[in-house]
Formats: C-alpha cells, sequence, structure tokens
C-alpha cells in the first residue's frame, strides 16, 4: 500500500498544511460579505436597481436620529436640521438623505418633537455602500452642534451581526474543541488514539479558513461561511478518523499484523467513509441551485470542507496509524478489557435496545413516528422573516438605535413597498396611485406626481422624489411590520392591481416574498435531488432498494421534527430563557435549506455506519434479527460517539450571541438528537425487524449490477465480533 510506503511523508505534509493554510487563512473573517441573501432576478432587486439607477431613490440603508434637546420646530434647531440635510445630500455616494426639513414626511418626527430621523441611501454594490456608510457615519455620528446623531440601519446591523458571528466563532471554537477532546478521550481511553481525530481536525480547520480566503478573492463568501464551515468541517473530520481509528484497533485487537490491519481498515472504514462523503457531498451540492450567493458561497466553502475532511481521513489518518501501529493504544487510562462478559459497555446497551424494538416493532414504530409528527406539528404555523437588528444581542449598537427609533417613530420602521413604473409617466400614474391610496391597510401613497391618502391628492405635502422623462414610481406607506402577514397580503395586493404600464415591486417586504418563493421553488427540486443521489450511493452500498427508501423516509421525518422544534422555541418563545435570547417571532428562509443539505446528509452518515455494520453481519449469519442486534453493537457506540462530537460541535453555537446563529445551532442539534436516540436506536432495528429478508430487496437487474460493481472493489471480510465495543 502506497499509504505504508510513504507514511512519514504523508504526515509530514499534513503538518506543513496545516501551517500553511494556517497563514493563508489568517485574518479571513475581515474579507467575508455581510449580505447576499437577494437573487438579483429578483422582481424585488430588479426594482432596487430602477430606483437607484435611474431615480435616485430606493430603500434606505442607512438611518439617522438627530436628537435636540428642544422641538426641531425651534427656528434654531430647524435651520440646523436643514444645514445638516444639505450635508449629508452632498456627501460622496449619498444618493438621498430624507428628513423632515427636506421633504413633508411627518413620520420623521419623533413622538415627543425632539427627534428627527434621516433616511440615507447609497450608492454602489455591497462593498461600496459598506465604505460610504463607515465614511458618512464616521463625519455625521456623534455630537455635532445641536444635535446628538446615532446611526442603525441595514448595513449597521448586517456589520454588528458579522462583528459577533466573529466573537460567537472563537468562543464555540474554544468550548467546543476541549470537550470533545474529553468525549475521544472517553470513547478509546488512549490519549495517543483520541489525539489521531483532534490532529485532522485541525488539519481541516486550518483547510476551511484556507478556503474561505480563497474564495472570498474571486467571489462574495457570507460571513456566515465561517461559523458553518468549520463546525461542519471539524465535526466530520473527526467522525471520518473516528471510524478509520476505531476499526484499526479492532483489527488489531483481533490478532491482526499492522498492514492487514490497515488493509482491511481500507477496505471496510475508508469505504464507509468514502461513501459517507460522497452523500455528504450530494446534499451540500444542491447548494449551487439556488440563485443567491450566500447559499451557493457557502455551497463551494462546505464541499471544499468536506473533501478535505474525507481526503485527510483517508490519506493522514492511515499514515498516522501505520506509524503508529500498536503504538495507538499507548496512553491508556485503564487497562484494556478482555471480554464482553464481564463488563457492559456501550455496544451492550446499543444490542439492549436493539433486541428490545426488534422484539416488538408493532408497538415501537408507530409510537415513535408519533412523537416526530406531534415535534413536527409546529413547522406547520411557522413565518418566515429577514435577518435584521433584532438577531443581535440587546446590547449592540444597531439593535439599541433601532428599538429607540420603534418607540419614537411609530410608522417609520413600517413597510414602505416601492412601486417603479419604468414606462409610465407621472401624469398616467397618477390615477394608479389613487387606486393604490384606497387598498385596504394604505397609509399614503407618495411619489414624484403627489401624496395620495384614501384616493384624495394632498397638497400640503408636495411631491417626493423625482421621476425620469419615460417612468416614475411611488411608496406605499403601511402600518405593517415588514416581515408581517398584512404587509405580504399587501404586496401581493399590489402586484396584482391592474397597472398602467409594466410595473414592479421592491422594499423589504417584496424582498422577503420573493426570497420565500424563490428559496421554495428550488427547495422542492434540491430535495429531490438529494434524494435521488442518495439513494443511488445507498443503493450502491447496500444493493439494496429498500434501504434507501427507509432512510429517505426517516431523514425527512427527523428534519422535520427538528424543524418544528425550532419553530416551538424561536418563533413562539418556549423555552428562549434557557438559550439566553428571546423569541425572534419567526424564522429565517435559509433555515430549511441548510437542514436539508447539512443535516439531511450527516444522517445518511449514520445510516451508512450502522447498515454496513449490519450487512457485514447479515453476510455472515444470514439472519435478519442477529444482524440487525450484531450490527447495532458493533456500530452503535461508534455513532454515539459521532453523535456526541456533532451535538457538541453545533450545540456550541447556541452559546453565541447572534439570534440566527442560536437558531441554526440549537436545529442542528436537535436533528442530531432525534436522530441519535429515535431513528436509529429504535426505528431502524424496528422496521429492518419488519422487513426481514426485504431490506436486501432488489429487481434482478439491479441486483447483477450491484454484484458487479461490488465485485470490482470487494472489501475485505470482516473479522468476527471480538469482545471490543470500538
Amino acid at each position: 500500500m502506497l499509504v505504508l510506503r510513504y507514511r512519514r511523508a504523508i504526515v509530514a505534509a499534513g503538518v506543513i498544511l496545516i501551517v500553511c493554510c494556517g497563514i493563508l487563512g489568517w485574518g479571513v473573517a475581515g474579507r467575508l460579505s455581510i449580505g447576499g441573501y437577494e437573487s438579483s432576478s429578483a422582481e424585488s432587486s430588479r426594482a432596487e436597481r430602477l430606483l437607484a439607477n435611474r431615480f435616485d431613490a430606493g430603500s434606505p440603508q442607512l438611518l439617522l436620529v438627530a436628537r435636540a434637546s428642544v422641538p426641531i420646530t425651534d427656528p434654531v434647531v430647524a435651520a440646523a436640521g436643514r444645514s445638516l440635510s444639505a450635508r449629508l445630500n452632498a456627501a460622496p455616494g449619498v444618493i438621498y438623505a430624507q428628513s423632515i426639513w427636506n421633504t413633508s414626511d411627518e413620520r420623521l418626527i419623533s413622538a415627543d418633537g425632539r427627534a428627527a430621523l434621516v433616511r440615507v441611501r447609497l450608492a454602489g454594490d455591497e462593498r461600496q455602500v459598506t465604505r460610504r456608510h463607515d465614511e458618512v457615519v464616521a463625519h455625521f455620528a456623534g455630537r455635532h452642534g445641536v444635535f446628538t446623531i446615532a446611526a442603525t440601519g441595514t448595513v449597521a446591523a448586517n456589520r454588528d451581526v458579522a462583528a459577533h458571528v466573529q466573537h460567537d466563532l472563537i468562543r464555540s471554537e474554544l468550548l467546543a474543541f476541549p470537550l470533545v477532546a474529553v468525549v475521544l478521550v472517553w470513547v478509546f481511553r488512549s490519549l495517543v488514539a483520541a489525539s489521531v481525530p483532534l490532529v485532522v481536525g485541525a488539519l481541516t480547520l486550518a483547510a476551511t479558513t484556507a478556503v474561505l480566503a480563497l474564495l472570498a478573492r474571486v467571489a462574495h463568501v457570507t460571513v456566515f461561511a465561517l461559523n458553518i464551515t468549520t463546525m461542519l468541517g471539524f465535526a466530520l473530520a473527526v467522525d471520518y478518523s473516528l471510524i478509520m481509528v476505531s476499526r484499526f484497533r479492532e483489527e488489531l485487537a483481533a490478532g491482526r499484523q499492522v498492514p492487514a490491519a490497515l488493509k482491511t481498515t481500507m477496505a471496510t472504514a475508508g469505504r464507509t467513509v468514502a461513501y459517507s462523503a460522497a452523500t455528504v457531498a450530494l446534499s451540500l451540492g444542491t447548494l449551487q441551485l439556488f440563485p443567491m450567493y450566500f447559499f451557493r458561497s457557502l455551497g463551494w466553502a462546505t464541499l471544499a470542507v468536506v473533501a478535505f475532511a474525507a481526503g485527510a481521513a483517508l490519506t493522514v489518518v492511515p499514515a498516522l496509524l501505520a506509524t503508529l501501529g500498536h503504538g495507538i493504544d499507548r496512553g491508556r487510562l485503564r487497562p484494556p478489557r478482555r471480554g464482553a462478559g464481564n463488563h457492559r459497555g456501550a455496544g451492550d446497551h446499543w444490542a439492549m435496545l436493539a433486541r428490545w424494538a426488534v422484539d416488538r416493532p408493532a408497538r415501537v414504530l408507530p409510537i415513535a413516528v408519533l412523537v416526530l409528527l406531534v415535534l413536527a406539528a409546529p413547522a406547520a404555523s411557522v413565518r418566515f422573516g429577514q435577518v435584521d437588528a433584532w438577531w443581535l444581542p440587546p446590547n449592540a449598537p444597531s439593535r439599541v438605535v433601532t428599538e429607540q427609533i420603534g418607540e419614537q417613530f411609530s410608522t417609520a420602521g413600517r413597510s414602505t413597498p416601492m412601486v417603479v413604473l419604468p414606462a409610465t409617466s407621472t401624469h398616467r400614474a397618477a390615477d394608479y396611485e389613487r387606486a393604490l391610496s384606497r387598498l385596504p391597510g394604505v397609509f399614503a401613497v407618495g411619489g414624484p406626481g403627489g401624496v395620495y391618502r384614501s384616493g384624495q391628492l394632498l397638497p400640503s405635502y408636495g411631491t417626493v422624489g423625482r421621476a425620469d422623462a419615460d417612468g416614475t414610481w411611488a411608496a406605499v406607506v403601511t402600518p405593517f411590520a415588514p416581515s408581517s402577514e398584512q404587509a405580504q397580503h399587501l404586496v401581493r395586493q399590489i402586484r396584482a392591481h391592474p397597472a398602467p404600464g409594466p410595473v414592479q415591486v421592491g422594499g423589504e417586504t417584496a424582498d422577503l416574498i420573493d426570497n420565500k418563493r424563490q428559496i421554495g421553488q428550488t427547495l422542492v427540486l434540491a430535495l429531490v435531488l438529494i434524494m435521488l443521489a442518495t439513494a443511488v450511493v445507498l443503493f450502491a452500498f447496500t444493493g439494496s432498494l429498500v434501504i434507501p427508501f427507509k432512510a429517505l423516509i426517516m431523514n425527512s421525518l427527523s428534519l422535520a421534527a427538528a424543524f418544528g422544534a425550532a419553530t416551538w422555541v424561536f418563533q413562539e418563545g418556549h423555552l428562549v430563557g434557557l438559550l439566553g435570547t428571546s423569541a425572534i417571532g419567526y424564522a429565517d428562509p435559509i433555515l430549511p435549506v441548510l437542514l436539508v443539505s447539512v443535516a439531511f446528509g450527516v444522517g445518511m452518515d449514520y445510516e451508512l455506519w450502522l447498515v454496513s455494520r449490519i450487512a457485514e453481519a447479515h453476510h455472515r449469519t444470514g439472519e435478519t434479527r442477529t444482524a440487525v442486534i450484531c450490527g447495532l453493537r458493533r456500530a452503535g457506540p461508534l455513532v454515539s460517539a459521532s453523535a456526541t462530537v456533532l451535538v457538541i460541535t453545533t450545540g456550541a453555537m447556541v452559546a453565541g450571541q447572534v439570534a440566527g446563529i442560536k437558531l441554526i445551532g440549537f436545529t442542528l442539534a436537535f436533528a442530531l438528537i432525534v436522530d441519535l436516540t429515535l431513528m436509529r436506536c429504535l426505528i431502524l432495528p424496528a422496521f429492518m425487524a419488519v422487513a426481514g429478508k426485504w431490506n436486501w430487496w432488489a429487481p434482478s437487474p439491479l441486483a447483477r449490477l450491484h454484484a458487479w460493481l461490488r465485485g470490482r472493489v470487494s472489501p475485505a471480510p470482516a473479522p468476527e465480533a471480538s469482545g471490543r465495543d470500538l
């Protein structure tokens, strides 16, 4: 084997790679982007581009609260306000700066009359807007004459989210790494054996930062990729190394020499790792189907991380095992166990559960499925919303100012759909704007043609913004929160209302609707492709059509249960105090995508691990019940250890301060817990007991195809079960 021949060179290359990747990835957080949630082809995005490019309008990215010690109608304060508005409008990169001093919008006056809201729209792409935002805030925020000015807005909220994401990453890694080390020492009861997965995990962490740094040089990469890829990369690297080390030690305990033990390990555990990585990669690959660069950049990063984790497990781990040999058991914390009869190990507990489930499947299956359906039920009432300042901890600057705006400017933070009529003149659009102002829930409609309320023109308000020779636009003022169902219903009404020409609707609510629609449509396609690809991989691994069908149903129920639990906790506010957060009131549309792409693939990992051992036992005994019990006895402890590692790495995200990161970490960790307990301990053995010989069924042509494929890559025969669990 090449690994045996070049083991020292491979280990040395791994050490060099850790150093090089660490240097390359240093400071990667500062190169990542803080947006990417919208599709450039969506109607709301096209409307925003038209507003910015043709009409010098669009949704503001910066909100300034200018507070004075006296009412803003005071002549001195009013003069200072007009000067402030003029200087803001003259600042480089500012498209408009709207305030009570240069418009007649009474929403921009606070309830106590001593503060004014200034809405600022900035020009450029995401990075240019961020740079100009910083310049404006640096120049205008703070104490200026009679005003004390505070800043918030989408850029500020995203900036604070990015800063807290980086802080949360450090916190979660400091929490997860020592806990994972403790779990590995507990599992292997050997310091040397436990160190191998940690070394490979560190290698993958370094490679992850390097991958993100390289991707950030050629494309926008979301800052959330930092948490998700490091969590996934470290967990998969440890898991894949865990299964390799476990099998190698098992082969040594069975009396094999190091070369033979390594060969069998590569043929069995290595094959499982390869198929597991392929399954996870296929799931993550569907992220490329989504039109938002948030998902695409995350997809490229996670695919590279999975490749690194699997590659390290199949090269660096065998090289380390070949170098260590029997020394893999050095640093034992207690003498090795000599038999199964005198000590009840983790494998025996798995065997007891398996035996209990296979003996009463008629009770286990319906009760377990009912529990999953109950857990999934809250998902039926899920509400989706966008990332905003409410994801941040209460002391974050942008959230503090946002809350002040909500309290002092009762309608300023409400949904304001922007209606663009690119081929309709201002005069022709007047009747249309008047009709829109009569829609239920519309407070007023304003634009270059004037301001309308309940179908009546309000001359005292003058006009808002400007039009060009070919088209115009209008802002629809509502009393609804941007993510509310009322606001979304109104936007749908506006889009369906007869117009004198082509119309495009933008704004935060329209963006949410478009994102939900595009994510929903693409998610269905992604789920179908994931299921088909996973079924093919499982068939290639087992030669059965029944096992892939069972696995797909089980994983779908597991994900539904996790999504329902996340909805119950984070949307409805149950038990949020235990998680150190408050109810968000909605779920982000990215959550179902991450569940399908990440958790679905990881869940299939456990399916492969367990089924591989069950298949080995079935090949030896030919009896399904015995094979299921023996397979869970052998692979169960490995699945327990792996799931514990993943729950620690994902659960550590719950210790962060960003509500969205907490939501993602909680949901993934809950999915893993459900998968480990209900799915693998109970439903899997009960189902396989009911299916019996049909577990391994496939039509004759497919059975012959699998036999041909299996003959081309035939694993070494598995040893008889020994007394060791790992």
